[in-house]
C-alpha cells in the first residue's frame, strides 16, 4: 500500500509538472506571437520609409546631374540633409527567443515544426545587425561628402527647423565635376544598401514573419 501511495504521488507530481510546462509553453507562444506581430509592423514601416528614401535619392541624383550655377537649391539642400538623418535602420524583436535560448527554455516548445521555424527565423536576424552597420558606414561616408558640396550653415538650419526647406537659395560650395561626381557616387552606394535591405525585407523577413504567425496560431489552436 505504501508503495502504491508513493507511486501514485509520483504520477500526480509528474502530471502536475507537465501541466505547468504546457501552460508556460502557451505563455511563450503568445509572447512569440506578440513579437512577430510587432516585427511585421516594423518591417512594413521600414519598407515604406525605404521606398520614400529611394525616390528622394533618385530626385537628388537627377537634380545634381542637371544643376547649373544660378539654379534654385532649396530642395537640393533639403534632400541632401534629410537623406543623412532620416534613413531608418531595420528594427526587430528577439526578446522572447533570446530569453528562452539563454535559459534553456526552448525545450518547452514541444511542436518541432514550430520550434524549428522560430529558430531559423530568429537566428537569420543576425544578418540585420551586419546590414545595419553597413548602412551606418555608408551614411557616414555620404555625410562627409555633403560637407564638400553643401554650405554647412544651411545644412545646420535645416536640422534646427526640424527638416524644413531653407528660405534662401544658397549656391553649392563647388561645381567641380569631380567633386559632384564623388558626392553622387557616395549617394549611389548608399542607395544600393537601402535597396538591398528593403528587397530582403520584402522578399524574406516580412512574408516569413507573417507565415510564422499563421503557423503558430494553427499549431496551438489560437485565434
Amino acid at each position: 500500500m505504501l508503495f502504491l501511495a508513493v507511486f501514485c504521488g509520483f504520477l500526480a507530481e509528474n502530471q502536475r509538472e507537465h501541466f505547468v510546462e504546457h501552460q508556460r509553453e502557451k505563455v511563450y507562444i503568445n509572447q512569440f506571437l506578440n513579437d512577430l506581430t510587432n516585427d511585421t509592423i516594423a518591417f512594413s514601416r521600414f519598407i515604406e520609409n525605404s521606398k520614400r528614401n529611394e525616390l528622394r535619392m533618385d530626385s537628388l541624383i537627377l537634380m545634381m546631374k542637371t544643376y547649373k550655377d544660378g539654379d534654385a537649391t532649396e530642395y537640393l539642400y533639403y534632400l541632401a540633409r534629410i537623406l543623412f538623418g532620416r534613413i531608418d535602420r531595420l528594427q526587430y524583436n528577439k526578446r522572447t527567443y533570446n530569453q528562452l535560448k539563454n535559459s534553456g527554455g526552448l525545450r518547452l516548445i514541444r511542436k518541432k515544426n514550430a520550434l524549428d521555424s522560430l529558430s531559423l527565423f530568429f537566428e537569420s536576424l543576425e544578418w540585420v545587425d551586419l546590414q545595419n552597420q553597413l548602412q551606418v558606414d555608408r551614411q557616414t561616408l555620404y555625410g562627409l561628402e555633403i560637407g564638400e558640396v553643401f554650405n554647412a550653415w544651411t545644412i545646420d538650419s535645416i536640422f534646427n527647423t526640424r527638416f524644413t526647406k531653407p528660405n534662401s537659395s544658397p549656391p553649392l560650395l563647388t561645381t567641380d565635376t569631380r567633386s559632384l561626381n564623388r558626392f553622387i557616387i557616395r549617394l549611389h552606394i548608399l542607395k544600393g544598401v537601402v535597396n538591398f535591405n528593403m528587397t530582403k525585407v520584402i522578399n524574406d523577413y516580412l512574408p516569413v514573419s507573417k507565415r510564422l504567425i499563421i503557423l503558430l496560431k494553427k499549431e496551438y489552436h489560437l485565434e
